[in-house]
């Protein structure tokens, strides 16, 4: 077996809507186990488990772990006003495992985190959509889709009405504080970006009657500054539509995971690439691509998270595009610039395609 397996780490945490926290991502150590609290597991209950590690968080029960399991993932995530979807199984589930992880069902969502080594990020919460358990030779595999944001983009709804020459910000703010159906802490992110982007007295010329989805109403009117917003991780996210979110830049070479070339679609439809999983790229990260056929700056628009903890798949399926006002001043991230990364990886992903 490759040595590129050796040090792959998925953390799956499962809990009741509402008691898993959707905070900011959060990680201890205990040794060279990076411990996420999010879905309330501390450092006594998991320091041992090792990884893959499968949690479920249930607060009317005893919080449970394995470990040992095999996962596998397919996550798909957009800029667009859609939900992401996940695919996720997990196998050799034995008969104990089998009978607690029953419990598992559409009341409960699904927080996903992976990465190499100590480099762990979530890169999928969001609602059980349906659960499933069948047979594949001697393995009982559990198979899990999720969507982030259902509940945000499908149910949650607004009805209001606005007089000519009302003040754009305030609107904005107004309808996050009176929408339905809000998790606590989704929109804090967007909130921010409003009051920091969005200047008092921009003022509209005719009235507005608002009636259906949060997202869609929201979108109409960010449109009036040249922005949009996404659900990334049960959270709202707002950039401009010819920029890129304020995180940090990716840079991606064949010497920081690029596999394979580049594909260039033209400069509307922007380019197609492919890189070992990196989980802190998102939709809205700016990437910096160095290549022999293809040099510069652009935009995730459409990424897919692919991994599997026993076999040799761990990568991201990027679509992304030329953004005109490039915000450059951001710290610039080479993942796979450790030296001991690529020991353990031993350079074999450069004959990936």
């Amino acid at each position: 077996m490759s040595n590129i397996l050796f040090n792959r780490n998925v953390y799956v945490t499962f809990g009741p809507i509402r008691q898993l926290s959707l905070v900011e991502n959060t990680f201890i150590l205990s040794g060279t186990l990076p411990l996420n609290i999010i879905g309330g597991w501390d450092s006594i209950s998991v320091a041992n488990l090792g990884w893959p590690f499968v949690g479920i968080n249930n607060p009317q029960k005893d919080n449970r772990g394995f470990s040992g399991l095999r996962v596998s993932f397919d996550i798909k995530k957009t800029l667009g006003q859609t939900e992401n979807d996940a695919n996720i199984e997990i196998y050799n589930v034995s008969k104990d495992s089998y009978k607690l992880l029953q419990q598992i069902n559409e009341t409960y969502i699904i927080q996903l985190s992976t990465g190499y080594g100590d480099l762990i990020d979530t890169i999928f919460t969001g609602n059980i959509e349906n659960s499933y358990y069948y047979r594949e030779k001697s393995s009982w595999i559990l198979n899990i889709k999720g969507k982030d944001g259902q509940e945000l983009i499908q149910d949650s709804i607004i009805n209001k009405l606005y007089r000519a020459g009302f003040d754009l910000k305030s609107a904005l703010l107004d309808m996050i504080k009176t929408a339905n159906v809000l998790p606590k802490g989704a929109y804090d992110n967007a909130k921010k970006w409003i009051e920091n982007k969005i200047s008092l007295g921009t003022k509209t010329q005719n009235g507005l009657t608002i009636s259906g989805r949060l997202i869609d109403e929201i979108n109409k009117l960010l449109s009036e500054v040249g922005a949009s917003l996404s659900i990334q991780d049960e959270k709202a996210q707002i950039i401009y539509n010819n920029s890129n979110n304020e995180d940090n830049i990716f840079l991606i070479s064949p010497s920081s995971g690029l596999i394979g070339s580049p594909r260039d679609k033209g400069i509307e439809e922007g380019l197609e690439f492919k890189c070992l999983l990196i989980p802190k790229l998102k939709p809205g990260s700016l990437v910096k691509i160095e290549s022999n056929t293809i040099n510069g700056y652009y935009r995730i628009d459409n990424i897919i998270y692919k991994g599997d903890t026993h076999e040799n798949t761990w990568e991201c399926n990027c679509e992304a595009t030329k953004p005109t006002n490039i915000i450059t001043d951001l710290p610039i991230i080479k993942y796979y610039n450790n030296i001991e990364i690529e020991k353990e990886l031993n350079l074999s992903w450069r004959n990936l395609t």
